[in-house]
C-alpha cells in the first residue's frame, strides 16, 4: 500500500495514475481534510464540472483507465491510501 498527501489548489493536480499490478485495477482511498471542496474529475476538471469532495468527507475508488485529477477552491492538502506498486 502507498499513502500520499499532495496538496491541491486553483490548478489541475493529478492525484492518481493507473497501475495495472498483474491485471488488477487500482484502489483508491481520497480524504479531503479541509479547509475547502475539492472537485474530482478527468484532465479538464474545473469547480464547476468536477464531483465535490466536501470537508472531511472521503471516498473509495477503483482506478482503471483513467488517472484522477482534481481542483480546489482554497489550497488544501489531501490524503490517499492506495494499493499500487
Amino acid at each position: 500500500m502507498i499513502s500520499n498527501r499532495p496538496t491541491v489548489g486553483g490548478t489541475t493536480t493529478t492525484l492518481v495514475t493507473p497501475f495495472h499490478s498483474a491485471g488488477y485495477p487500482m484502489s483508491a482511498a481520497i480524504k479531503n481534510p479541509g479547509p475547502g471542496t475539492v472537485f474530482l474529475g478527468g484532465a479538464q476538471v474545473t469547480t464547476a464540472t468536477g464531483f465535490p469532495l466536501e470537508t472531511n468527507e472521503a471516498i473509495t475508488v477503483d482506478v482503471v483507465n483513467e488517472p484522477i485529477y482534481a481542483v480546489a477552491t482554497v489550497t488544501t492538502t489531501i490524503y490517499i491510501f492506495r494499493r499500487g506498486d
